[in-house]
């Protein structure tokens, strides 16, 4: 999900844990395969959640490559938020997609006493996993109020990430840049041009910083985590982004750097612009275990795709854990 996300080992996906959509205030799919089709037609409804997708009964043959495991599992545990769980019984296997991508997932339904706590909940992703059996109580951490990010020092960081990295990222893209210049093509040369134009703006340091932060308790009785969407504009056209995970603090450290939307600036097919999920959306925060590490599930957008990521916190950083889905062209 971060473009240059590291971990000192990877953590393997568990065999019943997956991301889910909500559907409605009583029902949750949870996407268990990509598949080799789409499925040709739904059944119309419109799930609650943007990351979602249309759905209709899955061919046998569908239901065939899903793991038995899975299929075996009848009762599951779905994670709302840290300390937040409810318990849902296990549908019929569905089949649809996205952007060309088809996948398989399981219709959950939320099982009576919970339905109440699950239709007042915001949130429209969740991950599921195979109940043990147990029937936990919720217990929500303490709920505790962040400091905000001090943005002097948070500017500072930023500017001294773009005169860092802005020439790595310029290099990467010179021969292509190179080559549109001296294409047949008019708009190519003139896009090309531009995008010069903008990289010696940056150099002159002419750019204005914008960004959002948000924050997040995800380390139990330590600092905040601000997840910071940074781009600088040059006459209010994009020239450089970056999408970041800071440990607040002082000094303010950068746990994890993204520059894919600097890289995608320089490239013609998206010709200047990113949206904003291009630079990543937290959708939901989770703590599964109780241990007081979060695992946060973010979804990034790409060149024509999407992928729905759930990432752990540890002391040397974010982690994946294995759970995820994706769709694409």
């Amino acid at each position: 999900m971060l473009g240059d996300l590291t971990a000192s080992a990877q953590a393997p996906r568990q065999a019943s844990s997956f991301v889910a959509f909500r559907v409605d205030d009583r029902h949750a799919v949870a996407v268990l395969a990509e598949v080799a089709d789409q499925a040709d037609s739904v059944d119309g409804s419109q799930p609650a959640a943007r990351f979602g997708f249309e759905y209709r009964d899955a061919d046998p043959a569908i239901v065939a490559a899903i793991p038995q495991a899975v299929l075996l599992v009848k009762q599951w545990t779905v994670h709302l938020a840290p300390g937040r769980r409810v318990s849902a019984s296990a549908g019929r296997i569905v089949h649809g997609g996205a952007a060309c991508t088809g996948l398989a997932g399981m219709l959950l339904q939320i099982d009576p006493p919970d339905q109440q706590a699950y239709a007042t909940r915001p949130e429209k992703y969740f991950v599921v996993e195979a109940a043990d059996g147990t029937k936990t109580a919720d217990s929500p951490p303490p709920s505790r109020e962040l400091p905000p990010i001090d943005r002097p020092k948070l500017e500072t960081l930023l500017n001294a990430l773009l005169k860092r990295e802005l020439p790595a990222v310029r290099a990467e893209a010179a021969a292509e840049i190179d080559r549109l210049v001296t294409s047949d093509v008019a708009y190519q040369r003139r896009w090309a041009l531009e995008r010069r134009e903008l990289d010696q703006a940056l150099d002159a340091g002419k750019a204005r910083l914008e960004f959002d932060v948000q924050a997040f308790d995800l380390e139990r009785d330590g600092p905040p985590r601000y997840f910071v969407r940074a781009e600088w504009n040059i006459i209010g056209r994009p020239a450089f982004g970056a999408a970041l995970w800071i440990k607040g603090g002082d000094p303010l450290t950068i746990v994890n750097q993204d520059l894919s939307t600097a890289r995608w600036l320089r490239m013609f097919e998206f010709q200047g612009k990113v949206s904003p999920e291009l630079y990543g959306l937290v959708l939901n925060v989770f703590d599964r275990d109780g241990d007081g590490w979060s695992e946060v599930l973010m979804a990034r957008g790409g060149y024509e795709s999407n992928k729905l990521e759930l990432i752990e916190l540890t002391p040397d950083g974010f982690v994946p854990t294995g759970i995820s889905y994706s769709y694409g062209c």
